[in-house]
């Protein structure tokens, strides 16, 4: 074992062998940088800010704080930062059957969270067709993981045949391709439970032939939770699947049942009437495709980015 004076010895004799620098040699000194002061912000004071998502200058504060942001990202849709809607709209938008994530702009938002009712609603968004269109337009631009193309595609036509004053061809269109894509909508990505029998009862929920099938997976999702104000976790999933229950609500003409007369998948699909195929459905209809395949761009684009950060290039293979 070496010794404490022995050790001490090599010391010396490294550092008087060391080479002389004179300070005219010597690198030049680099000069300080002051760093931006970064606050990390914890889950305390995002739920702080929750109370405040729903004031009319949110997304202005939000700008300079952080908190704030996060609280409004993860609890409302953007489309409705800073217009002072909340619970009162998303029960309404699922009474009603309106898709409201994304589209439309915050404008027309806050019209819709103070009309008096459903027709004035509706009214609403027909006065401002032209505009909601073409957000829905901006939105499928917006698309573009190749795995989108195809529906992102479709959807382009349906919007162009709309502005083309084609609206009955533009929600024949639109009602073809939302049929998957309300199913995904249906079901969160993300789903935690209670307990394995909880798992249990809701995957056998989901298969029950009376109360479940894909066509009732959004019905199932909604009814799950208490009455009252949703929580904030489950606020935008809610506001994406709210519009599915009456998109696909039970409808069987053989029955005698009389034609649904809100957008109707089953209606445009068995029994189809110049009605049912009215400007404010096709609206609906495109509104409804334009949200989903946004939701689904940007769920791709977060499972992409965390895939990337999990993958180690150190350890990648030659």
């Amino acid at each position: 074992m070496l010794s404490l004076a022995r050790l001490l010895d090599s010391l010396r004799h490294v550092v008087a062998h060391l080479p002389f620098v004179s300070p005219s040699e010597r690198e030049p000194e680099v000069p300080m940088v002051r760093l931006p002061v970064v606050k990390m912000r914890s889950m305390k004071d995002i739920r702080a800010m929750l109370p405040f998502v729903d004031d009319f200058d949110a997304a202005e504060r939000a700008r300079t704080d952080g908190a704030l942001e996060s609280a409004l990202s993860m609890s409302r849709p953007k489309n409705w930062w800073g217009t002072g809607a909340g619970q009162r709209l998303l029960r309404a938008a699922r009474d009603e059957g309106l898709p409201l994530m994304w589209v439309p702009r915050a404008a027309t938002i806050k019209e819709l969270d103070n009309a008096p009712d459903a027709d004035a609603r509706l009214a609403v968004m027909a006065a401002h067709q032209d505009e909601i269109i073409s957000d829905c337009e901006d939105l499928l631009n917006q698309c573009t993981d190749e795995d989108l193309n195809d529906r992102v595609s479709l959807a382009l036509l349906a919007v162009d045949a709309m502005k083309a004053g084609h609206h009955q061809a533009a929600m024949a269109l639109a009602v073809a391709i939302a049929e998957p894509l309300a199913v995904w909508a249906s079901t969160p990505r993300v789903r935690a439970f209670e307990s394995k029998q909880d798992q249990a009862d809701w995957e056998k929920q989901r298969k029950n032939r009376s109360t479940g099938g894909k066509y009732n997976y959004a019905r199932i999702e909604i009814g799950r939770l208490p009455p009252g104000d949703v929580e904030f976790w489950d606020f935008n999933d809610q506001v994406l699947m709210l519009p599915v229950p009456r998109f696909f609500t039970s409808f069987f003409p053989e029955r005698g049942d009389p034609v649904p007369t809100s957008l109707s998948r089953h209606a445009v699909v068995h029994q189809p009437t110049l009605s049912h195929f009215s400007e404010i459905n096709a609206l609906l209809s495109i509104m409804l495709v334009s949200s989903i395949l946004r939701s689904q761009e940007e769920w791709i684009e977060e499972v992409r980015h965390d895939d990337a950060r999990c993958y180690d290039h150190d350890y990648a293979d030659d």
